[in-house]
């Protein structure tokens, strides 16, 4: 019996070469999801090609095994002082068809996961995290080292009728024994549709208890996809405002500090090619960047102060 040959295409995502079987049809691209309120699981919606797939932020690989979802990646960003790494993601799923860990790798290298606990009717209730490091161990003078999971936080899910309105999340381990666990990292909000409507920020003071550091907002069009991210501290307007495209690209990106100190304007081309950014500065053309169809600017205008658009 002759075997088969299988075709293999090699993609680059989050810095790791993933082989796509194009012949078997086995993996599929989309541009966003949304909890599912009857499932507890996500639903993924706007499928993409490959090609439109590589040039978004976010987007998400599903991985089929008998038509049913074995496992999902997409790219996973850790936030450093010098910028954000970039990483990847890969959920698995149960025969409910829904997550039950999720691996975070950087350079191939798991920094962390999560264990999801679903309750009665198979509705998640309960989401751990835990850090993985390296920690050293010295025994009879022989200093060894061992891979450690440390609960880092806890996430409790809340609903309303059966339908999941908030996600909250605390710390994992206490300061002290009988301290009650502080709010920390991301609170998140949903809607209706299961599409996440707010998103709040907390983080520990000198003190070591949680305070608010800043709110986002989300907005979708009739499609399900987000049109627009608003951030705020102190109710007020702050860091990077984001519009999107009916393809999800960005194309306007604002940034503030109570008032509008710059905002980006994105253009693209009829194949959602990126072919010119301009910055605005105090509400004048400062910049324009023109790029080739690889995605390198090949030009750069600098403008007169008094051009004011």
């Amino acid at each position: 019996m002759k075997k088969k040959a299988l075709i293999f295409v090699l993609i680059m995502f989050g810095g790791i070469f993933l082989p796509y079987m194009a012949a078997a049809q086995s993996i599929k691209y989309y541009q966003s999801r949304i909890w599912s309120n009857t499932k507890y699981s996500w639903d993924y919606i706007s499928p993409i090609g490959v090609s439109d797939a590589k040039k978004l932020k976010l987007y998400f690989m599903v991985y089929y095994k008998k038509q049913k979802i074995s496992h999902v990646k997409y790219p996973y960003f850790k936030e450093i002082e010098s910028g954000a790494l970039r990483g990847i993601s890969i959920e698995y799923y149960n025969k409910r068809q829904q997550v039950v860990q999720r691996n975070d790798l950087i350079n191939n290298k798991k920094i962390g996961f999560y264990k999801f606990i679903y309750g009665n009717g198979g509705r998640l209730e309960k989401e751990k995290y835990y850090q993985v490091y390296v920690e050293y161990v010295n025994n009879n003078n022989v200093r060894s080292k061992k891979k450690v999971h440390k609960l880092h936080f806890v996430f409790n899910y809340f609903y309303n009728n059966d339908r999941l309105v908030k996600r909250t999340c605390h710390q994992g381990e206490p300061r002290l024994p009988n301290e009650p666990r502080q709010p920390v990292g991301m609170w998140v909000y949903y809607n209706n549709k299961g599409q996440i409507v707010k998103k709040e920020k907390y983080d520990l003071n000198e003190e070591s208890l949680g305070v608010l550091s800043y709110t986002t907002f989300y907005q979708y069009n009739s499609q399900g996809n987000v049109t627009s991210e608003k951030s705020y501290h102190s109710k007020k307007p702050f860091g990077n405002w984001y519009f999107y495209n009916l393809k999800g690209q960005v194309i306007r990106e604002e940034f503030y500090n109570v008032t509008l100190i710059r905002y980006y304007k994105y253009s693209y081309n009829s194949s959602g090619v990126l072919q010119k950014v301009q910055l605005y500065e105090e509400n004048r053309l400062k910049e324009t960047m023109i790029y080739n169809d690889k995605g390198k600017i090949i030009k750069r205008v600098w403008h007169k102060k008094d051009k004011k658009k």
